[in-house]
This record gives structure tokens, sequence and C-alpha cells, in this order.
């Protein structure tokens, strides 16, 4: 079963750093959940930029997420969809450098 990812919203940001997400993104999922504060940040092994989803870190460093793909064909889905849409924005702006 794959993913039906819908009304995917793109907000870049000025980065100036590898540490500063490239843009923040939300979208709904099978017209039934609503995912905010998604991360694009540039990737440090890959050359596509990797999603990082909202998390809060105990005391002792462990690390919680809000929500994440539990398996990877969510995971692509969501990588595709979103990805996708990026491409679609960046784009026309590379022809004009």
């Amino acid at each position: 079963m794959s993913l039906q990812i819908s009304q995917i919203r793109i907000r870049l940001t000025n980065a100036e750093t590898d540490k500063e997400p490239l843009a923040w993104v939300s979208c709904i999922v099978n017209n039934a959940l609503c995912l905010n504060n998604i991360a694009i940040r540039k990737s440090r092994t890959a050359d596509k930029p990797r999603l990082v989803f909202p998390a809060k870190k105990s005391g002792g460093g462990k690390t919680y997420y809000y929500f994440n793909p539990i398996n990877d064909d969510a995971r692509l889905d969501l990588e595709e969809a979103i990805l996708t849409q990026l491409e679609e924005i960046i784009q026309p702006a590379r022809g004009r450098e």
C-alpha cells in the first residue's frame, strides 16, 4: 500500500550553513493526517536532500520523534512526493542563474 501525499506546502529558508534547514514542509497523508514541520536538510552523504522529522531530546539525550515513517515504503513515499515538489520549486530558480 502506498501513501497518498497531498497539499504539500514547502517554505524555503535562507539557510546560510549546512546546519540550517533548506525548507520546512507540511503535507496531508491519505486525506486524514496533517504532518507539519518536516525539515528538508542537505545530506552529508548523498546528492539529494533528506527529510528530518520533528523530535524532542530528553535530558538524557534520547531522541523522541513526534511522528516518523515506520517503514522504508512510507519513508520513500514521503521523500518522493516532497522532494519532487521541492525540485519543481527550485528548478526554475536554477535556470535564472
